[in-house]
């Protein structure tokens, strides 16, 4: 907040102080060789704990148990995933072969029908023989009407 005479408040004061004086100490320790090297052995001991208790783990019969179960549920849940997949592949497959068989079925029904109106067209013509003396027997068919009843 500025006064009217373009001056700070003295909070506003004293938080531009607290700012500079952090920011100078940072661009100090970022020079300082002595805290560099601080900087570097904690580096150094938290890697060294991590690698420790990572052997820790390794060796550690609890955990060695735990990671073999662990490892048995994923072999299982991939195996019962498996034989998931495998069921509906199978499944998938049984109903193509009905959809199949269903359209063999329908084309058959079809080709029954068109025989069955061949037949019944055929049962209402007359079959005669056109020239007796030909090599070869030749058939014309006419159109009878059906007698009244």
């Amino acid at each position: 907040m500025d006064h009217d005479d373009g001056k700070p408040s003295r909070k506003e004061q004293a938080r531009l102080l607290r700012r500079a004086a952090y920011q100078k100490a940072k661009a100090q320790r970022a020079t300082d060789p002595k805290h560099l090297a601080m900087k570097e052995a904690m580096k150094e001991r938290r890697r060294q704990a991590a690698r420790l208790a990572k052997e820790k783990r390794a060796t550690d019969p609890k955990q060695i148990a735990l990671k073999a179960e662990l490892k048995q549920r994923r072999r299982e849940a991939n195996q019962q995933a498996k034989a998931r997949k495998k069921a509906e592949a199978r499944e998938q497959q049984a109903r193509q072969e009905q959809r199949q068989a269903d359209e063999q079925l329908e084309k058959k029904v079809e080709r029954d029908r068109a025989l069955l109106t061949l037949v019944t067209t055929a049962s209402k013509l007359e079959a005669k023989t056109v020239d007796p003396s030909s090599t070869r027997d030749r058939v014309v068919l006419r159109l009878v009407p059906k007698p009244k009843e």
